[in-house]
């Protein structure tokens, strides 16, 4: 009773606070939960362990071990209501295994089905029983910063400095790691790969982290500390030299501005989604170029990269046709044999691997979680923070999404975000200071 007067106390004051007392005192923080600690900092560990006749990344092995106690944690009612996204990722979690079963038999879809479904199900579900209210979502914001500020932008920069990824030849002294993929300078500047499989993969990964370091980590600190840190994950991201990271980038920064200038209009986002979809019907109607092929040539850094995307986009959307139940597993997709295999496209991917109840499920999960995350109502001051960081990070993945394959680290971070959004839409509604107060006990707990 003690204790949940004195969080109902500590809500209501936060509430009454001016916005530029409202903080995070070094007090008012909690750890983070530690399946969440060890799987953020698994992402950048680029060892690939052997382990019998399969080889493990070290987040899948953290994926393993965090896969029944996070499980347990959402069936014991720690983790809110069981949801469409929930739903959505089970499905589509099953449905690629299924997939990858009818496309390469049962033993050689195992492994694959595995990973899939740890990568998929088990991240997803990390992020909801763990990330449970704002200072949970604040001590991720935190702990992306020191990830992608403190560690990969040093790095990044002595690569670009050596034209060496010293990190990968270092480490793959001790245990096999991720292949050098050397890339040809853009601009003159090396393209930084560092712990991960592709510069782009680097880039994107990166980028996540920009929204949530300026609106969450950033609120209430000075303004040169605060585009400081964002700049730092911005040039990090863009040093990786690819138009897919370097559009998220821009796009956020673009997003940030509107929502700076526009505060205090209320209808500012529908102000922007009504333009964007204006100008997006004046262009195919003016334009004698199909609307894909206009999209890609703004978001690529030259015309062979956005017509390659755009040949992507056909020749992958036919095959999606020619397969469209089960996909073609990860064998070979219908294209020209000149054709390189790489989908730089993760919407589409989902659909050629696992046809079109794949892409669904995907897309349901993603859009079912931003929907009810965007028009949860009764949120504090605190957590409409959090819900615009999360928002305009998902913007970000989902422009990158058509320009970029998520993989690895990189697609575990993507649903290691979704996911952790998911606590807004269950803190919204009539009784959301109720449902607070007691994410609240749980931290002071």
């Amino acid at each position: 009773m003690l204790r949940s007067r004195q969080a109902e106390n500590q809500l209501r004051a936060s509430r009454a606070e001016p916005v530029s007392k409202a903080i995070n005192p070094a007090s008012d923080r909690v750890k983070l939960g530690w399946p969440v600690v060890a799987l953020c900092w698994s992402l950048i560990i680029p060892w690939i362990i052997p382990l019998g006749s399969l080889s493990m990344q070290p987040y899948r092995i953290v994926l393993i071990v965090t896969f029944f106690p996070a499980l347990f944690r959402i069936f014991g009612g720690k983790a809110g209501r069981i949801g469409v996204a929930d739903v959505a990722i089970l499905l589509f979690s099953c449905w690629i295994c299924v997939a990858l079963v009818m496309a390469h038999g049962l033993p050689g879809a195992v492994e694959q089905a595995g990973s899939q479904v740890l990568e998929t199900l088990g991240t997803f579900m990390v992020a909801r029983a763990y990330i449970r209210s704002s200072r949970d979502y604040e001590a991720l914001a935190r702990l992306l910063f020191v990830i992608v500020g403190m560690v990969l932008f040093p790095l990044a920069l002595l690569e670009v400095a050596t034209g060496r990824n010293i990190v990968l030849e270092l480490a793959t002294k001790v245990l096999p790691t991720h292949i050098i993929n050397y890339q040809p300078p853009r601009m003159g500047i090396r393209r930084v790969q560092s712990v991960f499989e592709h510069p782009i993969l680097f880039g994107v990964f990166c980028s996540g982290a920009l929204a949530m370091t300026y609106v969450v980590r950033g609120h209430a600190k000075s303004a040169t500390r605060r585009l400081a840190s964002t700049g730092i994950v911005a040039v990090t991201a863009f040093l990786s030299m690819s138009s897919g990271p370097m559009s998220t980038v821009i796009v956020q920064v673009m997003l940030l501005t509107w929502d700076k200038v526009l505060g205090k209009l209320k209808n500012r986002w529908w102000l922007l989604i009504g333009g964007f979809f204006s100008l997006v019907l004046v262009l195919d109607l003016l334009s004698n170029r199909p609307l894909p092929a206009i999209l890609f040539s703004y978001f690529a850094l030259d015309e062979a990269s956005a017509y390659f995307r755009l040949l992507i986009w056909e020749f992958g959307s036919q095959s999606v046709l020619n397969h469209p139940i089960f996909g073609v597993g990860l064998g070979e997709w219908d294209r020209p044999e000149w054709m390189p295999f790489s989908v730089d496209m993760f919407w589409l991917v989902n659909a050629i691997v696992g046809g079109i109840p794949a892409a669904v499920f995907m897309t349901v999960a993603f859009f079912s979680t931003t929907l009810s995350v965007g028009f949860a109502k009764g949120l504090d001051a605190r957590a409409e923070r959090c819900r615009l960081a999360f928002l305009i990070s998902m913007c970000g993945f989902f422009l990158a999404g058509w320009m970029v394959h998520f993989w690895g680290a990189t697609y575990v971070l993507f649903i290691l975000l979704l996911g952790s959004g998911r606590w807004m839409a269950d803190l919204a509604g009539p009784d959301a200071g109720r449902r607070s107060v007691r994410a609240e006990q749980d931290d002071l707990r």
